[in-house]
């Protein structure tokens, strides 16, 4: 199934969908790319994912992040969240 065909499925089911086909891609492409453009590679999907993405599994990894920090880090994007739609809903022509 492509990746375009799960964009309607609510995200934690879109994501497990996902995950054997970006693997089978993820292998693909450590086939085509040097070990150096691999890792440029995953810098710019982490750039794409924006600021949520240091949540992932892969990218809390790297940089260690205990516990206690991915909590605060999903309770201030959760707030910042909040905040932005509450600025939507007042103001949407801003």
């Amino acid at each position: 199934m492509p990746l375009w065909r799960l964009r309607d499925l609510p995200p934690e089911k879109r994501d497990e969908a996902a995950k054997p086909l970006l693997l089978q891609f993820r292998e693909q492409l450590s086939d085509i790319l040097s070990a150096r453009q691999l890792e440029r590679f995953d810098q710019i999907v982490l750039q794409a994912q924006g600021i949520s993405g240091i949540l992932r599994i892969e990218t809390a990894s790297r940089l260690r992040l205990s516990t206690t920090q991915i909590g605060t880090i999903r309770r201030a994007l959760t707030a910042m969240n909040r905040r932005i739609a509450t600025s939507q809903r007042t103001d949407p022509g801003a």
